[in-house]
């Protein structure tokens, strides 16, 4: 099995997320997307990185002729008007710090056409990497909002690619949200049941001492 790890096991100390997943799963392959492209890493594959996705500035849109398959176009459109509003973070982000996209693709400036061309480069660009990696599964670090992983998630969704997220809600500090589904955030049950499930598989213990202090230490309220 082929699963994309999406800023998952990037953090320093977290790389262990990585490895006991392939511990747990030897047969599992695991794909990741970075912070930076030179970033080292425990995945089996860098797909990409948030430095060169924040612009879609992925060579293999123009070396591969990336373009937009119109039957997942389709299948995405309800969803454009939400991601193309998401694309205000991209417009309030310090894009000197992140890869801009090579010519002839022009410099984002924040019009209505540079959000739908970025758009357009997103959906292409993760359409064919998922192919390209025989993605089967995705797991994801928060629920999409930062506009690449908000189209990572609804091109998955597309092409049926089962999906799940955590989202840390920081007031409730035992707390831990999975979800598939933005539409599902605040339920309790599916991270109730994978944890029943993990340890019954896996004997696995959750340790919320631990993640406690780690999300103070976060926050900045805690001891580093």
């Amino acid at each position: 099995m082929n699963v994309l790890l999406v800023k998952i096991g990037t953090e320093p100390g977290l790389e262990s997320i990585v490895t006991k997943l392939k511990d747990f799963e030897p047969q599992v392959r695991t794909f990741g997307v970075t912070s930076t492209p030179g970033q080292d890493h425990p995945f089996d594959v860098r797909v990409s990185s948030s430095y060169e996705a924040m612009l879609g500035a992925h060579d293999e849109y123009l070396t591969q002729g990336l373009y937009v398959r119109p039957d997942l176009f389709r299948k995405i459109a309800k969803y454009e008007g939400q991601l193309l509003r998401m694309l205000e973070r991209v417009a309030i982000h310090d894009l000197t710090s992140v890869k801009s996209p090579p010519p002839p693709i022009p410099q984002f400036i924040d019009s209505v056409d540079d959000r739908s061309q970025l758009l357009l480069r997103m959906i292409a660009f993760w359409d064919f990497a998922f192919d390209l990696h025989r993605i089967d599964a995705i797991v994801a670090q928060n629920y999409g909002h930062n506009g690449w992983d908000a189209v990572i998630q609804v091109v998955a969704e597309a092409r049926n690619i089962p999906y799940l997220f955590f989202h840390e809600v920081r007031p409730f500090l035992g707390s831990l949200y999975v979800h598939e589904n933005s539409s599902e955030i605040g339920q309790l049950e599916l991270g109730a049941q994978l944890l029943r499930v993990a340890n019954e598989r896996f004997q696995f213990i959750d340790d919320f001492e631990m993640r406690r202090a780690k999300m103070l230490t976060q926050v900045g309220i805690g001891r580093s």
